[in-house]
């Protein structure tokens, strides 16, 4: 399972978009890119001090791919755990093999929920980690189960 640090949830809306995504993401603007601010979830950065990235407009998995989600609060560290469908971990292995050291924005709802570096492939499995109230992490998990 490959761990990912979900140190701040950010809401910014991606359109029309609804469920779950998952996009590669650029520090640097492009034709067909979309600007995404990424952190502030609290509202509690300045202007400021907000992250942008710019996500490809090409999703890499969306909620069909998703197998199921679990969710808890463990020594006070949200966890978040997704699994996706066989054929699918095959196809985000193969995608983030090709994107070791670029970023991968997890979108829900249109809502960026992390953007971090692939460090190495991911496969079937999945663990976002953070520090935020279990009300969302319970809101997370029952929208990827959808």
């Amino acid at each position: 399972m490959n761990y990912l640090a979900l140190a701040v949830i950010c809401i910014s809306g991606i359109g029309e978009d609804s469920g779950f995504g998952l996009y590669r993401a650029y520090d640097q603007s492009a034709e067909g890119r979309v600007e995404k601010i990424v952190g502030n979830f609290t509202l509690s950065k300045p202007v400021d001090e907000l992250e942008v990235v710019y996500l490809d407009e090409n999703r890499i998995l969306d909620s069909n791919d998703v197998l199921s989600a679990t969710g808890k609060i463990d020594n006070g560290q949200a966890v978040i755990d997704i699994t996706f469908k066989r054929k699918s971990g095959k196809a985000l292995y193969a995608a983030t093999k090709m994107l070791i050291g670029d970023r991968l924005a997890f979108v829900l709802d249109g809502n960026i929920l992390v953007a971090p570096v692939v460090r190495a492939p991911i496969g079937r499995s999945v663990r976002l980690t953070g520090d935020f109230e279990k009300v969302l992490v319970d809101l997370i998990v029952k929208r990827l189960n959808r």
